[in-house]
């Protein structure tokens, strides 16, 4: 894939079938659209336009729609939203609110579509980590900014999460903050 020098890549999905693919900013927005929308390319393709970004924007994952979707923000906030509150769109759009954010939740770090199996992991920059059962995490509406899922120390940010499923005993995803 061709990346201009400014950006980078945030995350990698494998799709089967008729998959809904939701891409989240660090503002707190999400586009959702269908898999066929994203047509096939060479290699060295640059790609398509999945989201449009405001400057101060930039997209910081990707999933593919599960039953909820799980936000976690930088300063520990999360939720789970059920999937029948996002609406499907086009590729290309700006995206409605995922996540309502302020000073006290800090910008969304990371996103997944999840089920109520599993367990969560989360880790901080300053190498502490919690582990939450999935079925755990409140559902809270899309526009809410969510529930504290860990207390964070002075100067800690959330740095990785990470969802196990214990079902088959591996790691279903993983994103890492440039820390």
């Amino acid at each position: 894939i061709k990346v201009d020098k400014d950006d980078r890549v945030v995350d990698v999905l494998l799709s089967y079938g008729n998959d809904v693919i939701l891409l989240a900013t660090k503002k707190g927005l999400s586009l959702c659209f269908p898999k066929e929308e994203i047509r096939r390319m060479g290699r060295g393709a640059r790609g398509v336009i999945g989201m449009r970004l405001t400057k101060s924007d930039e997209v910081v994952g990707g999933t593919i729609l599960g039953k909820d979707v799980l936000v976690v923000s930088k300063k520990g906030y999360g939720k789970r939203t059920k999937k029948e509150d996002y609406r499907i769109q086009h590729k290309g759009g700006k995206g409605i609110i995922t996540m309502r954010i302020n000073e006290k939740t800090g910008e969304v770090v990371w996103i997944k579509g999840v089920e109520d199996r599993g367990e969560m992991v989360i880790t901080t920059n300053s190498g502490r980590i919690i582990r939450i059962p999935i079925k755990d995490i409140r559902r809270c509406g899309r526009a809410t900014m969510g529930v504290k899922l860990m207390k964070l120390r002075e100067n800690e940010r959330i740095a990785s999460c990470t969802v196990i499923n214990i079902d088959k005993g591996k790691d279903e995803t993983h994103h890492k903050e440039n820390v």
